[in-house]
């Protein structure tokens, strides 16, 4: 990866969308233990499901897979810090944050209370197929929101925060659909 602050002339070319739409939305997540290094391989090609399956039959279980969740990733806001020489300013850095909500207050107190402890690796499925995954130490914290009205439901809001520079690496995450909408590969 280059430097922030030098300039990289092999950018390839930009690729227009011809027709069509990629789908928004986050519809299920992963919190891989941050001592977890998956290649972009073990997380996505056809042997994946080899590899997703086996982390969920190990113990103590090092990867939890959250199906079932409605959220957002809105990209980064860049950090900023004073220049040098006659550059104002430069970016640094980049704050991300994720938002996802999931159902299950009860029966996932305990988890979520855990989970909030501690610093995770984290992988986001869209519902364009897309793998979202972060690579680094991200902070999570969930809260419970329980709204006013008597005809809302109640759910987890989760929020996950990281810094960095770079986006999350974007994979093709067509062949995790089924586990992550029913539970098991097609």
């Amino acid at each position: 990866m280059a430097d922030v602050f030098c300039y990289d002339n092999n950018i390839p070319d930009y690729i227009a969308k011809e027709c069509g739409m990629e789908r928004a939305g986050i519809i299920g997540i992963a919190l891989f233990d941050k001592s977890q290094n998956p290649t972009n391989a073990q997380l996505v090609d056809v042997p994946a499901q080899t590899y997703w399956l086996s982390t969920q039959s190990t113990s103590p279980r090092y990867v939890h897979i959250i199906k079932s969740t409605r959220g957002e990733y809105t990209g980064g806001s860049p950090v900023e810090e004073d220049g040098f020489g006659i550059e104002d300013k430069q970016i640094t850095d980049a704050e991300h944050v994720a938002n996802i909500e999931v159902e299950g207050l009860l029966d996932n107190a305990t988890f979520w209370e855990t989970v909030n402890r501690r610093k995770w690796k984290v992988a986001l499925l869209t519902n364009a197929n897309f793998l979202l995954w972060i690579n680094k130490p991200v902070s999570v914290y969930a809260k419970i929101n329980n709204p006013k009205s008597i005809k809302a439901n109640a759910f987890w809001m989760v929020q996950f925060k990281w810094a960095d520079i770079s986006n999350p690496t974007v994979l093709d995450g067509s062949n995790l659909t089924s586990l992550f909408v029913s539970g098991t590969f097609s």
